[in-house]
């Protein structure tokens, strides 16, 4: 059932449902490269803008509170009060790379903890150990008493590298994942791309196949029919199979190739009507001719008759009679040859058609004359007056 109902199914309809599966693919493959293109943005963000930059200001950090601890050693071991600058400019430098620090490890909870526990090792080694030192080397405190602070300010601040390689290890540790994270995200982007070309690639290709089986195939079929049906033949059947729309266009085609071989059955049988009227006008016009050929024939006989007599009437009582008698004798003379006149002329008129070689170009001002004479007596008898102008050859 579902098979003929997209049987019957549009061209429109096929290539819209088509359109949208290819749409909808390739959303799906563009949200997901946008997925991952995003963690990789993401990451690449960790690694570059915090952790990378969290790792000079922790170096930035160290290298103070260890200018610091050598600030408070030098100025123990000489007593020069220029050995207290790296510890005076320290603090602030420190308090400053701490506090960037901070902001740039704000995501990083584990880092934080480890940092704090630096800082309390940094504060401790301060408020126990070197300011305490700092207090007895300028006082009055003794050899043995500045020895046991030393001790104690070495002892402290090696508890504060401890911490802060275990800061350090932890932050390295860090960098490391966060850079294999980028590189896994690098790598899924990569592929997330490759299948997004390879589902593009697909896409046209079904696009193609859809549109060569739905549009293309049907189509050149439907033409090469009508070519086929344009030749001549007209009794080639026209189908198409494929969308409604292309088989109803095949139809129409069809049907109008019915029209044709109706109309022509028509224009035949017509023809065939016309060469068998044809036939018979042209049995007529023999048996019409001969007709008139057996009539002329016959005709001829007795006026020729007619004609002699008058002659003779004409030859043997002309001026014998009255001169009227005399013009009664030439009319009737003269009417005899004008019918056998009009008799022969009969006879090569019905023979008009079946040949051309004795046709000739006339003069019609004799032959209108000749006509007004004949019909002189009806003309006068109407009171009629003829006017005839000059005719053409």
């Amino acid at each position: 059932m579902r098979q003929a109902r997209w049987a019957r199914t549009g061209l429109r309809d096929r290539l819209r449902s088509a359109f949208l599966a290819v749409g909808l693919v390739g959303i799906i493959g563009m949200g997901f490269v946008g997925y991952t293109f995003s963690q990789l943005i993401d990451a690449r963000e960790r690694l570059a803008d915090q952790l990378d930059p969290a790792g000079v200001q922790t170096r930035r950090w160290v290298a103070s509170v260890v200018d610091q601890e050598s600030g408070i050693r030098g100025f123990a071991l000489t007593g020069d009060e220029s050995f207290l600058e790296p510890y005076e400019a320290g603090l602030p430098t420190a308090a400053e790379a701490e506090a960037e620090a901070r902001r740039l490890l704000a995501d990083e909870r584990d880092l934080l903890d480890l940092a704090d526990e630096f800082t309390q090792r940094s504060d401790r080694w301060r408020t126990e150990a070197a300011e305490p030192l700092l207090a007895d080397l300028r006082g009055d405190a003794d050899d043995d008493a500045i020895d046991a602070d030393l001790r104690r300010s070495k002892s402290s601040f090696d508890q504060l590298r401890a911490a802060y390689r275990a800061f350090q290890d932890a932050l390295d540790e860090t960098r490391a994942e966060a850079r294999r994270d980028l590189d896994d995200h690098t790598t899924a982007l990569a592929r997330a791309a490759a299948v997004a070309v390879l589902l593009a690639a697909a896409g046209l290709a079904a696009t193609w196949v859809a549109l060569n089986r739905w549009v293309i195939a049907p189509v050149a079929a439907l033409a090469s029919d009508a070519r086929r049906v344009a030749s001549g033949e007209l009794r080639h059947e026209i189908s198409v199979e494929g969308p409604r729309d292309l088989e109803d266009l095949g139809s129409d085609v069809e049907a109008m190739r019915q029209r044709i071989l109706w109309e022509l059955a028509q224009v035949e049988e017509n023809q065939e009507r016309l060469e068998e009227q044809a036939a018979d006008l042209t049995r007529s016009n023999q048996e019409l001719e001969q007709f008139a050929y057996v009539a002329s024939h016959d005709l001829q006989e007795p006026l020729r008759k007619i004609t002699g007599f008058c002659q003779l009437l004409q030859r043997r009582y002309g001026g014998q009679l009255d001169e009227r008698a005399d013009e009664y004798i030439a009319f009737a003379v003269d009417g005899a040859k004008r019918m056998q006149t009009l008799i022969n002329d009969l006879l090569s008129f019905s023979r008009v058609g079946r040949t051309t070689e004795t046709f000739q170009q006339v003069d019609l001002n004799p032959v209108a004359a000749s006509a007004v004479a004949t019909l002189q007596e009806a003309i006068a008898d109407a009171g009629a007056t003829v006017e005839v102008d000059r005719l053409p050859t």
